[in-house]
């Protein structure tokens, strides 16, 4: 997982400079060991130019629109003894739960408490399902990279706290079968016959997440690691179980309080999709991405 953020809102510790760039990743191999590493840099080193940003010497994502495999990214990025260059070409088309991938200021201002003259914010998932292929070097071990790869961008020109008090996000990982979303909020489901489903689901109550595990304690928010999720939607039953007892923690973005919590794990699981009178059923994983905001 690679996370790029222009500007860290939070502070990491007390000296630290919300202004500052942050770039992060981490690595999990078949034996469920993670190397996870972090980089701050100065935002004022980002450079843009027509389909490409880059961070010089440390991060490179740049765009090919007219490339032979259809709409591919290219990722190059370099630190701390990890260095990789990835292409992402898409197999799906891009996907935002909101309409246009924006939710305008305007409406975060009548409908979510934001001030005045709020900026827009937009999300979309540019690769929901994409191919991976390239290389990746952790200090001496080379590694050829051939798989399945995710790519979503979220802007906004305002702090987290402004938007929302947090979220839950989830993404089922199996070789036929990509399904993301968060729960209560928005699903995107697809199996080996095309995308089933995609958009804003507006009944939450046929749509949710139960029997939740936690890790830490409180009164704080905790992460998730475990639980159930559940959609139905007329003859369409989609059931994801997250167990609990096999979860490996890839990313933590620490703060110096817990005004920000924010974790991502993966963890093995069990889907179960009913429709059209059968019944599916089988093995995978699925990423939870827990993060708690407190103004």
């Amino acid at each position: 997982m690679i996370a790029f953020m222009p500007r860290k809102w939070w502070r990491d510790n007390s000296d630290a400079r919300t202004e500052d760039g942050f770039l992060f990743a981490s690595l999990m191999t078949a034996d469920k060991k993670v190397r996870s590493i972090g980089r701050v840099f100065k935002s004022s080193q980002i450079r843009r130019s027509g389909h490409a940003v880059e961070v010089p010497g440390q991060l490179s994502i740049s765009f090919l629109p007219e490339s032979d495999r259809g709409q591919v990214y290219r990722l190059s990025f370099e630190m701390d003894g990890l260095q990789g260059s990835l292409d992402i070409s898409c197999s799906a088309s891009p996907f935002s739960p909101l309409p246009m991938g924006r939710k305008p200021g305007l409406v975060r201002t009548v409908f979510g408490g934001a001030e005045v003259g709020a900026s827009d914010f937009t999300y979309v998932s540019q690769v929901p399902r994409g191919i991976a292929s390239g290389t990746v070097t952790l200090g001496s071990q080379r590694v050829d990279v051939l798989g399945s790869a995710y790519h979503e961008q979220g802007r906004l020109d305002d702090l987290p706290q402004g938007l929302s008090g947090g979220w839950l996000w989830f993404h089922f990982l199996h070789p036929a079968w990509n399904i993301f979303g968060y729960p209560g909020v928005f699903l995107y489901a697809q199996g080996p016959g095309g995308i089933m489903l995609s958009g804003i689901s507006v009944l939450s109550h046929t749509y949710g997440i139960r029997n939740p595990t936690f890790a830490g304690k409180g009164p704080h928010p905790r992460v998730y690691t475990g639980g159930e999720i559940y959609f139905k939607r007329g003859d369409l039953k989609i059931r994801i179980e997250a167990d609990p007892g096999d979860t490996t923690n890839l990313i933590s973005f620490p703060a110096v309080d817990t005004k920000q919590i924010w974790s991502t794990s993966v963890s093995a699981a069990r889907l179960e999709v009913e429709g059209q009178g059968e019944v599916k059923r089988l093995s995978g994983q699925i990423i939870l991405e827990s993060c708690w905001l407190d103004p």
